[in-house]
């Protein structure tokens, strides 16, 4: 997995963005953060973490962002929401938000 995209799109029926499920790569379900194999699970969470403008407290609090930043950040399981070890993932390119592409993206890869 060389780029992951995440659709961070509000949903009609709720009125707020829930994810339900990560879809990989090679197309496999996952339904809980448990579920996913290192080191994508590792992959996942870095680039949520990363890619949200909310802050998650030492306590495991997620503060500050917008509601679709929340709702991505609470996939995580909490020792991943919790985790401040990023020395094994570097940053290749990002893609910031736009609202005529409508998603952000980073391109990652494992060091270790």
């Amino acid at each position: 997995l060389s780029i992951l995209f995440i659709d961070k799109t509000g949903t009609i029926t709720k009125g707020k963005f829930d994810p339900q499920m990560f879809l990989s790569g090679s197309v496999s379900p996952y339904r809980h953060m448990s579920e996913i194999p290192n080191p994508l699970a590792d992959i996942l969470a870095f680039v949520l973490r990363a890619s949200t403008s909310s802050i998650v407290n030492p306590d495991g609090h997620i503060v500050g962002g917008n509601a679709s930043d929340k709702a991505m950040l609470k996939f995580l399981d909490s020792e991943r929401l919790l985790d401040r070890s990023y020395a094994h993932v570097q940053v290749e390119k990002t893609f910031v938000f736009n609202s005529l592409r409508k998603y952000s993206a980073a391109q990652v890869r494992l060091t270790r």
